[in-house]
């Protein structure tokens, strides 16, 4: 087990299940029912929301969107469908704080071939993050993909750098959330219905 996999390890009782009432109302926070992203024809419906913590610190709320009649993981990666990701900010979030998790979760969920074939747009991510810099409390931020537009990132409804095109860019990007190997699962739990309204 390298030292990553150790911090992981021993830090994986500390990081508490999400409590939530239903999907579009997590820890205070509203997510809307539906959403549509620019450019996209499709709807986009929620299936569920759920909280992320670590080392007890309440980071963001979490969305997950996707075409009705899509409801599990590997359905959601395997069409080449609209979708979002969406979080709202429980605290201020530095970028640094906000790669750290999107790097173990790709780390964790693309294979060396994958990761190497993504190598520079999943650079130009980071770049943008980087650019966008500390996340403020409250703000929201989505991540969302329409097949041939790309995939695109908004703080607060305005986009923040360039789409980043192709559908494995955000296959390895909803893996973080939704993959094998998520970064929290009881959070992948919330996200695929664990939290939606009834």
């Amino acid at each position: 087990m390298n030292a990553r996999r150790a911090f992981l390890a021993a830090t994986a009782a500390l990081l508490v299940p999400a409590r939530h009432a239903a999907a579009n109302d997590v820890s205070g926070v509203a997510l809307p029912d539906r959403a549509r992203p620019e450019g996209s024809e499709v709807e986009l419906r929620l299936l569920g929301g759920g909280l992320f913590r670590f080392f007890f610190l309440r980071y963001y709320v979490c969305g997950l969107y996707a075409p009705d009649g899509l409801r599990e993981a590997s359905a959601i990666l395997a069409n080449d469908a609209p979708r979002r990701i969406h979080l709202v900010a429980l605290r201020r979030i530095t970028s640094f704080e906000f790669l750290w998790g999107l790097d173990q979760g790709l780390a964790d969920n693309l294979s060396p071939a994958e990761a190497e074939a993504l190598r520079e747009p999943l650079a130009q991510v980071r770049a943008t993050i980087r650019a966008i810099g500390a996340i403020a409390r409250g703000a929201r931020v989505s991540i969302d993909y329409v097949p041939r537009a790309g995939t695109s990132i908004l703080v607060d409804d305005q986009r923040r750098g360039e789409n980043f095109a192709g559908k494995a860019l955000n296959d390895a990007l909803m893996r973080v959330w939704i993959g094998e190997r998520p970064l929290d699962a009881s959070l992948k739990e919330a996200l695929l219905g664990g939290g939606r309204r009834g």
